[in-house]
């Protein structure tokens, strides 16, 4: 065993399935009552050396791919293909059909699927990645898959273009954090409500996402707007002298209670106020009042 392998199989054990997040867990328990082959994975898993990955993967019978997989692209290192996996769901017993990626993988690659795990209980409610859900194996060639979410559209598009062939045709990190961002400005995922069960997950969507900010947060961001604008504008003028706060307050004097948009004029009137009461505060020396008397 590599020492990377090694190194991936000990931050792996460093959060223990118990120790998980309880939407985690449960969104784990939920796949293995669908896909109930765990003796199957436990055996694929001792072969690989990998027994650890246990409780977090899924085992996936080839057989459940409904009209096989076909084939995504070529990458440097593995083939990708896209298969529909047919299903029951084990608490309500309808079947479910749901097109899932796969990606060969091999003796050399076997840190990558720790990873994979790894990136899935330590990611959030952001992930901007395609989930690892298990492992299945093509009959004919006895290799395995790594079965993950399918990324359609831009997604699959960012991921087959990281695995060109030709490493100068794949995108720069900068450019696929631009393509991941407007993609994910534009989905509307959130408002459909998707997120089911009491879970602090939902908790934390219904209230920093899901609700529009108050009348009172609408408010103050005007206002703050507002005041930020009229800084410019007074800088561009070369007017900071005249410059007020919406309040009403002096840029010098309100720079002492709130926080604020500066410019360069206002923080040096600001010094300046500072020095000047400072030194007011200074007691006059002996030697001083002594010559000013004799004078």
């Amino acid at each position: 065993m590599s020492s990377h392998l090694e190194q991936a199989l000990s931050t792996l054990t460093q959060t223990p399935f118990d120790k998980l997040r309880d939407d985690e867990k449960e969104y784990i328990l939920k796949l293995k009552r669908d896909l109930p082959f765990d003796d199957e994975l436990a055996q694929h898993l001792a072969e690989l050396g990998l027994s650890a990955l246990l409780p977090y993967l899924v085992w996936i019978p080839f057989s459940m791919f409904i009209g096989g997989i076909r084939k995504l692209g070529q990458g440097g290192f593995a083939t990708v293909y896209k298969g529909t996996l047919r299903y029951t769901d084990g608490d309500s017993g309808k079947v479910v059909k749901q097109d899932f990626a796969l990606k060969e993988v091999d003796v050399s690659m076997l840190q990558e699927i720790v990873m994979s795990v790894i990136m899935n209980i330590k990611g959030n409610i952001w992930r901007c990645f395609a989930r690892t859900l298990g492992l299945t194996s093509r009959p004919e060639s006895g290799k395995f898959l790594l079965v993950m979410e399918y990324a359609a559209g831009a997604y699959q598009s960012i991921i087959n273009d990281c695995w060109n062939i030709d490493p100068s045709k794949r995108p720069t990190a900068a450019e696929v954090s631009r393509h991941l961002y407007v993609y994910r400005a534009s989905l509307k995922i959130y408002s459909r409500g998707w997120l089911p069960g009491t879970t602090p997950l939902r908790i934390f969507y219904h209230k920093y996402i899901r609700h529009p900010p108050s009348p009172e947060t609408k408010a103050y961001v005007s206002r703050r707007v507002t005041e930020h604008h009229r800084n410019l504008k007074a800088e561009q003028n070369g007017d900071s002298d005249t410059f007020t706060f919406v309040s009403g307050m002096s840029s010098a004097s309100s720079l002492a209670h709130r926080s604020q948009y500066y410019t360069r004029s206002q923080l040096a009137e600001f010094s300046q106020s500072l020095t000047s009461a400072a030194l007011k505060k200074v007691p006059e020396s002996p030697l001083t009042a002594d010559s000013a008397k004799t004078s």
